[in-house]
């Protein structure tokens, strides 16, 4: 799965995760609707109809129940596909430093093997700054007169 296809899933997952809350919110709050008709039916006195509530109560918990589950599955998905995402991610951005350098040296106009030519003639370049850092510094010197 390539960091588009990975997003496109993660996308549809989360839209189930969202409608999965949604219906679990709705579903509590139809449950409270049912506990609440329990406590006044049994206010009332009128126990045949508190069990028939109880029972479509214990019904909404139990699809509640189930849509947690879901929730923490579709919840766990998500989590596992956002690193999978990083994984995918990384690896269309990996960068073999060995093909970089020969690519480099490509460019520069030498071929791939003169890594050793093209350090000595990093060295040999410094020393001659250096020199020519040091000549200037004694050249200022000898203006300040020192």
């Amino acid at each position: 799965m390539n960091a588009s296809e990975t997003k496109a899933y993660i996308a549809d997952v989360l839209t189930s995760l969202k409608l999965t809350e949604k219906q679990r919110e709705e579903l509590a709050s139809t449950a409270a609707i049912w506990e609440s008709r329990v406590g006044l039916s049994r206010s009332k006195g009128d126990h045949a109809l508190a069990t028939a509530a109880q029972q479509e109560a214990d019904v909404l918990k139990a699809k509640i129940a189930g849509l947690d589950a879901e929730i923490a599955v579709l919840r766990s998905e998500i989590s596992s596909a956002k690193q999978g995402l990083t994984a995918v991610a990384s690896r269309e951005r990996s960068v073999d430093p060995d093909i970089l350098q020969q690519e480099l040296l490509i460019a520069a106009g030498r071929l791939p093997g003169d890594e050793d030519k093209v350090v000595m003639e990093q060295n040999l370049n410094d020393t001659a700054n250096r020199e020519s850092a040091s000549a200037a510094l004694a050249q200022l010197k000898a203006k300040m007169g020192r």
